[in-house]
């Protein structure tokens, strides 16, 4: 009896070293994180909001109404040209801070499980529009410079996929008149392979330290 408890104690350690964990980064409306191990999916950023009870009070129901109706008027007196230009502005600002980020992400994952890590491209699409044909091309110039650091970071990588024949697209649209941005990139690790790399780290950490320690 006690050799299929063993066998059966193996076995689920073994289909736990060998548990995929993907880490998806997404931007549709704005960027997400997500933890994905089989079919669940945690979100890791940005967090969700607590639900308030108070709001579904009587009192609280009638100041989210007040509140409502102060920014619907603030938001009526703000509907004006500059303020649509610094929106496109901070829009473009957002995305790019977006690509930067994704670039830091991918480089320190890659330099600490450059063998093992794998990359699966979804979409990646950046098209450059404002309401100016030369703003435009000036934002385009710093679009493709802040994707072309990506572009480096993934071809020191060779597990790299692109999912039904998708490529990292930047351009410019000189009749849009807003800039349009969507990611999906899903980097994924075994249990395994990060235990071993943690390991390794660990064995590098104690070696280096004891080094120091017959110097000294």
């Amino acid at each position: 009896m006690w050799k299929f408890i063993l066998l059966g104690v193996l076995l689920f350690f073994a289909w736990l070293l060998c548990t995929k964990l993907s880490l998806q980064l997404l931007y549709t409306d704005q960027f997400y994180v997500y933890l994905k191990v089989y079919f669940l999916r945690f979100r890791l950023s940005p967090k969700k909001q607590k639900l308030n009870l108070k709001q579904f009070s009587a009192k609280g129901i009638q100041q989210k109404l007040t509140k409502d109706k102060q920014k619907q008027a603030k938001a009526q007196q703000k509907k004006q040209e500059k303020q649509k230009d610094e929106d496109d502005k901070k829009s473009f600002a957002t995305i790019l801070d977006t690509v930067q980020m994704v670039a830091q992400i991918i480089k320190a994952i890659k330099d600490r499980f450059f063998r093992y890590l794998k990359i699966k491209i979804t979409q990646f699409t950046f098209v450059v529009a404002s309401d100016d044909a030369a703003k435009t091309a000036i934002l385009y110039g710093i679009a493709v410079q802040a994707v072309q650091y990506i572009i480096v970071l993934l071809d020191e990588i060779t597990n790299v996929e692109y999912k039904q024949n998708t490529s990292i697209a930047v351009s410019c649209d000189y009749t849009a008149g807003k800039t349009y941005f969507a990611l999906d990139i899903t980097l994924s690790l075994r249990v395994w392979q990060i235990l071993t790399v943690l390991c390794c780290a660990a064995l590098s950490y104690i070696k280096s330290s004891n080094n120091k320690e017959e110097k000294g």
